[in-house]
């Protein structure tokens, strides 16, 4: 059967699986109901290759996404799957190598391998949470070893986990392979649990980031903690703000880069800014240009730590 540009069937539940999208638009909506029956299923392969797609709107509805469902899809840059999906397939997004984001529920019960394999640039996950994560997603957030933003939607929570990465070593003489792990990404996974997320041992091991990732990762680690302080502890609040001080100018080269003046303005509010960096936070945004910050930085400067006086050797 079809309807508009989808193939379906009707299942025994009287519920409508989408089994082929025989369309070639850019923007495609799912439908919600097709003749008063409830779509609840994306069929193995239904939207395979149709790379023409940047933009998806999936029906409320759903219940399950088949294998490799949307693989190769690969002019999506971001996919909201809606709170009540139950199962999503494997290599359902196969190959989606320009996909940057993702939101997904705590609904989902089950997620196949390889559901976003070589999806290399997603860099954000906005997870539809109450505070439990459950298996399937706490295994989904372990097994991305891109340096990947969370965002927990209800708690208003952000966090960074850094990337890592996996390298097999021979060993010959006893004929084994031994598993190294670089970078720090996967000791912070482990604050991943299905009951929630262990806020407490991300936020007391951020030294370790700071040991052993780049300045960069640290940089974006504690301002997602600092503009998202969701349950932060007092005492690893400081030192979140005692290294954004100490390293000011890594932190203002940052938001002239991504244009935010928000994070200027938020680490302004906890104290950051002082009068021994003040001067280098404001060096480092007129290398920038950035016009709004750099006059946010220097208003600062003037009505907070005024000017320096001159002082004259008689």
């Amino acid at each position: 059967m079809i309807f508009g540009d989808f193939e379906y069937s009707v299942n025994e539940n009287n519920e409508i699986i989408i089994y082929k999208y025989l369309g070639e638009n850019s923007f495609v909506s799912v439908p919600e109901s097709i003749d008063g029956k409830i779509v609840t299923e994306i069929g193995d392969g239904a939207f395979r290759n149709k790379r023409c797609i940047t933009d998806l709107i999936l029906p409320k509805g759903l219940k399950i996404i088949g294998n490799y469902a949307f693989c190769e899809c690969r002019g999506l840059k971001e996919v909201s799957l809606p709170e009540g999906l139950l199962e999503a397939g494997g290599h359902a997004f196969y190959n989606c190598r320009n996909l940057e984001k993702m939101e997904i529920p705590t609904t989902i019960e089950f997620i196949a391998d390889g559901f976003i394999k070589n999806c290399e640039v997603l860099k954000e996950v906005y997870v539809i949470t109450d505070g439990r994560l459950g298996s399937a997603i706490a295994g989904f957030l372990i097994n991305i070893t891109n340096e990947i933003e969370v965002t927990f939607v209800k708690q208003n929570m952000k966090f960074l986990l850094p990337e890592y990465d996996y390298e097999y070593v021979a060993n010959a003489p006893a004929k084994i392979f031994v598993t190294l792990t670089h970078g720090s990404g996967e000791f912070f996974r482990r604050a991943i649990e299905s009951k929630g997320f262990d806020y407490k041992f991300y936020d007391e091991n951020f030294k370790r980031a700071v040991l052993s990732e780049k300045k960069i990762t640290s940089v974006k680690m504690a301002l997602c903690r600092i503009m998202y302080p969701y349950r932060l502890d007092e005492k690893y609040k400081e030192s979140y703000i005692n290294f954004i001080k100490e390293n000011i100018a890594d932190v203002v080269s940052y938001a002239c880069e991504k244009d935010d003046i928000l994070i200027i303005e938020k680490i302004d509010e906890n104290g950051c800014f002082n009068n021994e960096n003040i001067s280098e936070a404001i060096e480092e945004a007129a290398k920038s240009t950035n016009s709004e910050i750099s006059a946010y930085i220097m208003d600062i400067k003037l009505s907070r730590f005024g000017r320096k006086k001159k002082t004259f050797d008689l």
